[in-house]
């Protein structure tokens, strides 16, 4: 194939069916999808065969175009392409040259990128992403332009713009990685790929989408080498509420409960508190439940969630609890199923760890409820919730700021001193570098237990839970700033007071 073809190929997104040999023809995938033509490629020329010409793929005349015509390689492309490609080749075929064929595609793109300068990119990308401890990459095609963001310390930060034509190529080599289906582009797909950059190993969780203009792709890099590099000790706990929490972990049976939104950190805090009972009780059988499995314990039994092959959260739990288990990690309660399943866990002798999405603390309960709990059944089994968020530190460049009077009042804060992002070159001008965790913990009491059998509303119990001395996110997120370690701002951005626990009125 000669140097144009191969550029014109590039422009109009011709993509090249994998693991392609020579006594398979390997076009099946491409008859799923209506809207795409198949193309052959011989090492000097392109061959065009119309889908509707395809009905079967053991097709004694497709293969005889095949052998005799050597094809090395077969694409699909978009059907709206087709017939201008062939006008082309028929063009091309005369003699004729056409140098403005009017294919949609930018004029002044670069169709010289390829996938091995796809590779190159991507590598630099996801270098970058780790030097910066990024921990998800956005590659987002707009009508114009390509834009890469990084999630860097929770915020979304605009990290380089290329062409248009950039996106295809990184999505297809993430897709390739990531062992997705390259031709499929209208569903969303979900994979994950290995890497090693700077003897770090990473294991990157690739999402792919359609937009308007194309496919976005997000990518999380999870280090598996560096999570257990930090303790507990060192994740955001203040000392009392991490002794209140050591303390639950400990217990032979029972349910301890991580509330809170995607991304706030809760299966990192498991895994560490995993990490941690693992030498505290080295002949216990810890077994995990997860979708998908994050971080692979050598010691653990773990299962993977595969809602498509039918092996959900509760069809999994069921199976775990034949296999002899001590301590058993459930990655989230979604259903009444699951819930149930868990809290029959807690009852019988088993220490249950399990994530819930709920607000804080204390909406843990209600939201139980609602999945199908009995209060009674929370009172005997919940001894433990948790309910955290990702915080930004403020860099070393942090600027002090005197408290006022109004401060003081507003924030009853006890210090004269705060501080407030700055920015400089190592943060990258945004006043932040890395990220901590602001941590409640709620242990549940014989008084809140009474609360909950008796099915006291939210409101009461949370009346009974501040007389208890609870300190909650906005509590423990002041105790960071009055260390200088957050600002207010990021503070007030992430966390926000509740109108009963941090009213300064006694109840």
């Amino acid at each position: 194939m000669n140097e144009k073809d191969r550029k014109l190929l590039a422009i109009i997104g011709a993509e090249e069916l994998p693991s392609f040999e020579i006594k398979e023809l390997n076009v099946q995938k491409s008859l799923q999808y209506e809207d795409k033509d198949i193309m052959f490629s011989t090492r000097n020329e392109i061959l065009l065969e119309e889908s509707e010409n395809i009905k079967d793929i053991f097709n004694p005349e497709i293969l005889k175009i095949k052998d005799e015509e050597q094809v090395s390689k077969i694409f699909i492309l978009p059907r709206y392409e087709f017939a201008k490609l062939k006008t082309y080749l028929l063009e091309k075929s005369s003699g004729n040259e056409i140098d403005d064929i009017d294919f949609e595609t930018e004029e002044d793109e670069d169709i010289d990128f390829d996938s091995s300068a796809a590779d190159k990119l991507l590598y630099e990308i996801l270098y970058a992403a780790t030097m910066r401890e990024v921990s998800d990459v956005h590659i987002l095609p707009k009508k114009t332009k390509t834009v890469v963001k990084f999630r860097e310390n929770g915020s979304l930060v605009v990290y380089k713009e290329f062409k248009k034509v950039y996106a295809k190529y990184l999505v297809n080599r993430i897709k390739s990685r990531a062992n997705l289906n390259i031709t499929n582009r209208r569903t969303p797909q979900d994979g994950k790929f290995k890497l090693e950059i700077e003897s770090e190993s990473l294991e990157i969780r690739v999402s792919t989408a359609n937009t308007i203009f194309g496919e976005n792709s997000v990518l999380r890099v999870q280090r598996t080498t560096s999570l257990f590099n930090i303790t507990l000790d060192e994740l955001g706990f203040e000392p009392e509420d991490l002794e209140k929490y050591r303390n639950n972990f400990k217990n032979p049976y029972g349910m301890i409960l991580n509330v809170g939104a995607t991304g706030q950190g809760k299966t990192t805090t498991f895994y560490l508190t995993i990490n941690e009972l693992f030498h505290i009780f080295p002949d216990k059988n810890i077994s995990t439940v997860e979708d998908p499995v994050e971080i692979v314990f050598e010691d653990a039994v773990q299962f993977e969630v595969n809602d498509q092959a039918g092996l959900t959260f509760a069809k999994v739990l069921k199976a775990l609890l034949r296999q002899d288990p001590d301590i058993i990690l459930i990655g989230e309660i979604r259903d009444e199923e699951t819930a149930e399943i868990s809290v029959k866990a807690a009852m019988t002798g088993h220490l249950v760890l399990a994530t819930l999405h709920a607000t804080d603390s204390s909406n843990a309960f209600p939201r139980l409820r609602d999945i199908g709990i009995s209060p009674q059944q929370m009172a005997s089994t919940v001894s433990c919730v948790l309910s955290q968020r990702l915080v930004r530190k403020l860099c070393s460049c942090k600027k002090a700021i005197l408290v006022n009077d109004f401060m003081k009042e507003k924030y009853n804060l006890k210090t004269n001193v705060v501080y407030e992002a700055k920015g400089c070159q190592k943060c990258h001008d945004t006043g932040y570098k890395g990220r901590s965790a602001v941590i409640e913990v709620l242990e549940v009491t014989e008084n809140i237990k009474n609360a909950l059998s008796e099915g006291l509303s939210e409101i009461e119990l949370k009346r009974i839970i501040k007389k208890e001395g609870f300190n909650n996110l906005w509590k423990n997120g002041l105790k960071k700033v009055e260390s200088g370690d957050i600002s207010i701002a990021e503070l007030e951005r992430v966390i926000k007071p509740d109108t009963i626990y941090d009213s300064k009125k006694e109840e």
